[in-house]
């Protein structure tokens, strides 16, 4: 079979996003933070992908909830050069098992960070971190409209490295 290209567009709207938290100087070196995140996701309930090839013009349901998760952050100040953090999120997947698949496995989560932020220079700052999101099975439960039925499972490990200058 040739390979071809065909020109295809499509036009995806952004969830909006609702933020609070507060932050709250436990001691002078202790600083803890909580916030909650509305993402507004029901906005995305199917993408319409437009083929200059009609054949290939195709609209996937997507049928998206809103979706809220819950942080919680601190941060410890060990020296004037020296800042350790750590945090806490549950997040909660806004696809319905109808449309979950390879591409996007999502499913709820939680995840656990730690990193540390030394000033190694004047006013130049080494920032490091890591996070693991360990989500929770998640199974199709034999919904899938585009035929990817299966138990998806996943952990994401990232890491992070950061220097910054103020000028």
């Amino acid at each position: 079979m040739d390979n071809a290209t065909v020109g295809a567009t499509s036009e995806i709207e952004f969830a909006s996003l609702a933020q609070v938290g507060v932050a709250v100087e436990v001691t002078p070196k202790l600083v803890v933070e909580v916030d909650a995140v509305q993402m507004g996701w029901s906005v995305f309930d199917q993408l319409i992908i437009t083929a200059e090839n009609p054949a290939f013009t195709d609209t996937l349901p997507e049928n998206y909830d809103d979706a809220l998760s819950f942080r919680l952050g601190v941060e410890y100040d060990l020296s004037d050069k020296l800042v350790l953090r750590g945090d806490y999120v549950r997040d909660t997947a806004p696809g319905p098992d109808e449309t979950l698949g390879p591409i996007l496995p999502d499913a709820d989560r939680n995840g656990i960070s730690v990193g540390a932020g030394w000033e190694f220079m004047p006013c130049t700052t080494l920032d490091i971190g890591y996070l693991i999101m360990m989500f929770e099975d998640r199974s199709t439960n034999g919904k899938s409209l585009m035929g990817f039925n299966g138990t998806y499972k996943n952990t994401a490990h990232l890491f992070g490295i950061n220097i910054s200058k103020q000028l």
